[in-house]
């Protein structure tokens, strides 16, 4: 049975949706195994948080398309997608640059502030989620890897691990909702 009510009404986009998994993901100089089915986790963030701005039901093979059609710089050899570009797209989104945490705690008090948000987790090679909202000492996540909401630390939180442990990256951008 699906799901008809999202925390802040943004269903999550599955990376490896029938539909577009075997999409190819990026410009003509991607890696061949390119695909948002095993590569598209930030991308997925990105559609989300562009159904969320805009109202309107993207689905990432159209925000691939418009972000390799902005001068071939949407993305970064291939098929890393370019951060500053979203805001060239969707006028609703303003990026104000990366906050990196590898060598430090994540500041999950400013965090709290800019949800909605994208993160790049300590999971594997590295996994991008969306923050929805705060929920305890947790997140409400848009999980890309399995189209749901899941908690944070619920799904992919080691013993002993903390929030500001298991965020690497914060995306820092505005996003302007529109009504």
């Amino acid at each position: 049975m699906k799901k008809e009510k999202f925390i802040l009404g943004i269903e999550p986009t599955w990376q490896r949706d029938l539909r577009w998994r075997d999409y190819k993901l990026g410009t003509e100089h991607r890696p061949e195994d390119s695909t948002i089915g095993k590569y598209g986790c930030l991308l997925s963030c990105y559609t989300d948080l562009a159904k969320y701005a805009t109202g309107i039901n993207w689905e990432p093979p159209q925000v691939d398309y418009d972000l390799c059609r902005k001068d071939g710089w949407g993305y970064d050899k291939g098929n890393r997608i370019v951060h500053s570009t979203l805001a060239y797209i969707f006028e609703e989104m303003v990026f104000h640059g990366l906050l990196m945490c590898y060598h430090t705690p994540a500041p999950i008090h400013k965090i709290d502030t800019m949800l909605p948000c994208i993160v790049k987790i300590d999971f594997e090679a590295g996994h991008w989620v969306l923050l929805k909202e705060k929920a305890g000492d947790d997140y409400i996540i848009n999980d890309p890897l399995s189209g749901q909401e899941e908690l944070l630390l619920g799904k992919y939180g080691k013993p002993g691990w903390d929030l500001a442990r298991i965020i690497l990256t914060v995306v820092r951008m505005d996003v302007r909702k529109k009504d």
